[in-house]
Parts: C-alpha cells; sequence; structure tokens
C-alpha cells in the first residue's frame, strides 16, 4: 500500500494556498452576485409562451361569410384562424404548417427593422377581407372578389387593394392608438430552442409620437360568462398589441401586471374582464405590487351579479357591444378613488389553543345571514356540477331556487341572538333579522340599490370614497326577494368608519361573493386604503371625433 505524504500546517498555510483560497472565494462571490442579478432582471420579463412565429391559433366553422385559405386558396368552411392577424387557414395540415413557416404574425417583426423609425409599418394580410370594404387610397370597394385578394393592414384595420399597396404609409395604429402598445415600443427577446422555443417581454419604450398615451392591459378570465371571456379576449388580441391581452387561467395578475414595473412613470389602465372575484383579485394583486403609479382598474363584466361593475357604470354584464365602443369608452373614462376595508377575522379558542387569524379584503360588501347562506348553497353545487352554472342566466335561476328554498327553511332564524354588533365602538341592539350586510358601495345582490340617495337624519349619502361604510339588515329571504323586485327596503342600521362583529355561533359568512361557514369569532372591518378605478362616463359627455369613428373596425367570424 502507498501512503500519501501528509502535508504539515505551515504547508497549508503558504502563499499558494492563500491565492487559491482566494481566487476561489472570488469566482463563488462573482458567480453569486451575476445569479442574483439574473433572478432580479428576470422579474421584469414576462413570458409570452407563443411559438416563433407568434400566431395564437383557434380552430373555428367559417360559416357566417365566404372564407379562403391564405395558403392553398381554396373555399374553406372550418379550419384556424389566429385571433391576432386573423389569418385563416382550412383543415389540411400541410397548409397549417406552411402558413406558420411563411405567415408571421403582427407583432413578431425583427427589431432592427425598428432602431432607425419611431412609427409603426402597416403590417398587411392578404384575403378575408371585412364586408363593404373600403380602399384608404382610391375610396373604392375592395375585398369583394372570390379568392384570396386585396389587404388589410392587422394593426389599423384600414384596407387596400393589391395595386394600391405600393403607395404605402406609416401605420397610425387606427383609432384606438393612444391605449396600444406599438411594436417599435417593445423590445422581445427568444429563449429557448425548438419546441420550447418562446419569447420574453426584455423592456418597454415610451412612443413620442402619440399623443395622450394611456397603454392598456387587459386581464381576461376566459371561463367568466360562458364563452364570453374567450371572445371578448379574441376581438382584444385583434384591436391591441396582443402583448396587452392576457389570459389568468395562464399568467397570474401578479406576474402580468410586472409590464407596468417596465414603465413605472406611464400612467397605465388595467381593464379585468370577469366578475367581481377576479376584480378583487387584480386589485390585491396591484397592492403586493406596491407601484409608485398604480394602474387605474376598469372592468369589462362576465360574472354573475357584477356589482362594482354597475357602480362603476360599466353595466350589468357583457352583451357582446362592439370592443371599439368599449375601448373608446375606456379612452374616456374618468378615474374615481374607492375605499377598500381590510377585513380581520380572529377565531375563538379551541381547546385553549388560540387559532391564527385571518386577514381578508373587502372591495363590495360582507354579509352574515341568510344571503351569505344561500351564495353558499350556490357555490357548493357549482362545485359538483360546475356544467349547470355556464351563463349569467341559469345562476341567477340556480339562486332563485335556493332563495326559494331558505324562505320555507329560514335557515338564519333568530340571528340576531347569535352575533353581537358595534359601530364606531357603539354597541348596536339588533331587532328580529336573519342576516346583515356591511357595504362599501351602493349596489347589492346583482344591482339592488340599497341604500338610497336622500340623507336620513345622521345618515348621509353612500360614496365610494367616503371612507364610511353601510349597514342594512335583512328580515328573511322573502325579504330579500322583495327588495330584489323594489317591493320593500332593507333595514338601514347605520354608518361607520370601523364595524365589529362578534360571532357567536357557526354562522355562514360571505365577501364580495365568496361564501364559507364560520365558527365564533370576532370580526373587525377598518379601513385598508382608496385605489383608483375607471368610471365610465355617459356617451353624452363625450364627445367624438369624427375621423376616429370613421376608421374601419375589424370583422370577426
Amino acid at each position: 500500500m502507498i501512503r500519501m505524504p501528509r502535508m504539515r500546517m505551515n504547508e497549508i498555510d503558504s502563499p499558494i494556498f492563500t491565492v487559491v483560497e482566494a481566487l476561489f472565494l472570488s469566482g463563488v462571490v462573482v458567480i453569486l452576485v451575476w445569479l442574483i442579478v439574473k433572478v432580479c432582471k428576470r422579474r421584469t420579463y414576462r413570458e409570452l409562451g407563443l411559438q416563433s412565429h407568434g400566431h395564437i391559433w383557434h380552430r373555428t366553422d367559417f360559416i357566417r361569410r365566404p372564407t379562403y385559405c391564405s395558403a392553398c386558396i381554396e373555399l374553406c368552411l372550418s379550419g384556424r384562424y389566429c385571433s391576432s392577424c386573423n389569418i385563416r387557414i382550412c383543415t389540411n395540415e400541410s397548409c397549417f404548417q406552411a402558413a406558420k413557416v411563411r405567415s408571421k404574425c403582427k407583432y413578431l417583426l425583427p427589431r432592427n427593422s425598428y432602431d432607425s423609425v419611431t412609427q409603426t409599418p402597416h403590417h398587411w394580410v392578404k384575403g378575408n377581407l371585412p364586408l363593404e370594404s373600403v380602399c384608404m387610397v382610391c375610396q373604392e370597394t375592395c375585398g369583394d372578389s372570390p379568392g384570396i385578394v386585396d389587404v388589410q393592414c392587422a394593426w389599423c384595420g384600414r384596407c387596400k387593394h393589391d395595386k394600391c399597396v405600393s403607395q404605402d404609409t406609416f401605420c397610425d395604429l387606427g383609432q384606438h392608438r393612444a391605449l396600444i402598445l406599438p411594436p417599435t415600443s417593445t423590445n422581445l427577446k427568444a429563449v429557448g430552442r425548438g419546441k420550447n422555443k418562446r419569447l420574453i417581454l426584455d423592456g418597454l419604450v415610451q412612443p413620442s409620437h402619440i399623443h395622450g398615451w394611456i397603454p392598456l392591459i387587459i386581464l381576461a378570465n376566459p371561463k367568466s360568462g360562458g364563452q364570453d371571456g374567450e371572445r371578448v379576449m379574441e376581438g382584444m388580441m385583434r384591436r391591441l398589441n396582443p402583448l396587452q391581452v392576457i389570459n389568468l387561467v395562464e399568467i397570474p395578475p401578479d406576474k402580468a401586471l410586472g409590464m407596468c414595473s417596465l414603465l413605472p412613470e406611464v400612467t397605465w389602465y388595467v381593464i379585468v374582464c370577469g366578475g367581481d372575484g377576479t376584480v378583487g383579485w387584480v386589485l390585491s394583486a396591484i397592492d403586493q405590487m406596491r407601484f409608485k403609479n398604480p394602474p387605474s382598474v376598469g372592468i369589462i363584466p362576465l360574472g354573475t351579479g357584477n356589482d362594482l361593475a354597475r357602480v362603476l357604470g360599466w353595466g350589468e354584464g357583457y352583451k357582446e357591444d362592439p370592443l371599439s365602443d368599449i375601448l373608446n369608452d375606456i379612452e374616456h373614462a374618468q378615474t374615481v378613488m374607492m375605499d377598500r376595508w381590510k377585513v380581520n377575522i380572529c377565531n375563538s379558542k379551541r381547546f385553549g389553543v388560540e387559532q391564527p387569524p385571518k386577514r381578508l379584503i373587502l372591495n363590495n360588501y360582507f354579509g352574515i345571514g341568510c344571503d351569505a347562506g344561500v351564495a353558499l348553497k350556490f357555490h357548493r353545487r357549482r362545485q359538483r356540477h360546475p356544467g349547470l352554472f355556464m351563463s349569467r342566466f341559469f345562476n341567477k335561476a340556480w339562486y332563485l331556487l335556493y332563495g326559494a328554498k331558505d324562505v320555507l327553511k329560514q335557515s338564519c332564524k333568530s340571528l340576531h341572538s347569535k352575533i353581537e354588533l358595534w359601530l364606531d365602538d357603539k354597541k348596536v341592539e339588533l331587532p328580529a333579522l336573519e342576516g346583515i350586510v356591511v357595504l362599501n358601495i351602493n349596489s347589492w345582490s346583482a344591482g339592488c340599490t340599497v341604500w338610497n340617495d336622500t340623507a336620513e337624519g345622521t345618515l348621509t349619502q353612500s360614496k365610494l370614497d367616503d371612507g364610511l361604510l353601510e349597514v342594512i339588515g335583512l328580515y328573511s329571504s322573502l325579504h330579500i326577494g322583495a327588495i330584489q323586485v323594489q317591493m320593500d327596503q332593507p333595514l338601514r342600521i347605520g354608518q361607520a368608519q370601523c364595524v365589529k362583529v362578534m360571532l357567536k355561533d357557526t354562522v355562514p359568512v360571505q365577501i364580495d361573493g365568496e361564501p364559507w361557514l364560520q365558527k365564533p369569532s370576532l370580526v373587525t372591518i377598518e379601513h385598508h386604503k382608496q385605489s383608483s378605478m375607471l368610471k365610465k362616463l355617459p356617451h353624452e359627455n363625450i364627445s367624438w371625433s369624427l375621423s376616429s369613428k370613421s376608421l374601419p373596425d375589424f370583422a370577426t367570424d
């Protein structure tokens, strides 16, 4: 056996080992700094999850109008289309593969082509123009011949004859240019290889040639409102930069809102396509991001109740209104501040052990008793059988059914004996009630205005930014039905800056439509902060531009 000689301590402490050790430690420090920089920088990226040519394909039947395949130029009744640039392909797989190679989507143009210009070139898509299209050059009808003829810009929507394309100009991005993120402002970076190749948003530049630029982000929940959510997403991708339209099922709002941090000094608009729960999710994500200049939030209502959207003027629900009209409403919307509240729930001790508190955010209302019980039954049935809740009409029918059952069962009878209520540290003696609702907005239970505008004694009108909560009482589920058909009014208990409720027994509660059974606890509601919201103005208060209204819109299938 060969024995290795032992090193003496003075050999280890020699200058050679000191230099090696210093180099090793320096290398470790450099690697750690590099990793930290990469991680911090990655937080500003937005992964797009698109293929190298960027098309966003959907399968459909082309039955509303004659459609020709962009690859084989044959008439087709079904196939695929891109919701971004509107290129259309038949069911033939070879045509699909050819389109992926030859045709690039509108915002995936080479970055170096923008280095010497500040304006966006037209992105012409050949064929399948909207009906009654007019050439922007000669003002004559175009796109009315069979086959793949004439072109339409995927950015501004303008059309041209094939013979007029040579007279090209820069694209002004159309009537919604003030809301669009121009491709000349985006720095896209491709990462990965092969099938794993994807794009990330590496940076943004504020455009200098667009007056009054307010970039828009669409956060859409495609599961809301039946198929409405998906249709709104596709339509917005057609009219805006697809980078601005984000599917919340794939990308959570905290990551999507990272786009705002790339231009922190710019005022952003965020439009939430979903229900009240989705709006609350986005508002909480904005809180977590801690922006110096928080974005203003608007709503395209796709939920069941949509109470916050009603108060802000966006309506009771999406009714397939033209998306161009909605974008005009967003551009001219008024910015208002809305109070938001923190709800602290301190549970009672169990077996002498103190339970951890629960902290939630209240945007619309907090309900206790019969209204929360009906919402809880609806919520449990929807979780078990989601296929039965595919539209607002059927959702409201289920609410009506469970409300009618509760009229007979009276599951929250004698609620007043199970709770204690304090308004600004003053205890309130309650009459016989089955429900209590603490309101932040003057809309409840799918549009019921329960706090009338006339002042009464020490009570004032309900406002979004008054720093006050309104508290009402409900006698029964039958009383709720009478309120909904405007045959009765709720009991107006009072207003307060701080509301406390002691729950002596397990009762159903809900916050903004999210119900659960709450065990004995102390519920405290205090002011959290104010958030910037977008309120839709009546059309008579908006001065429309004739030049912008005359621009063409995009056709849909």
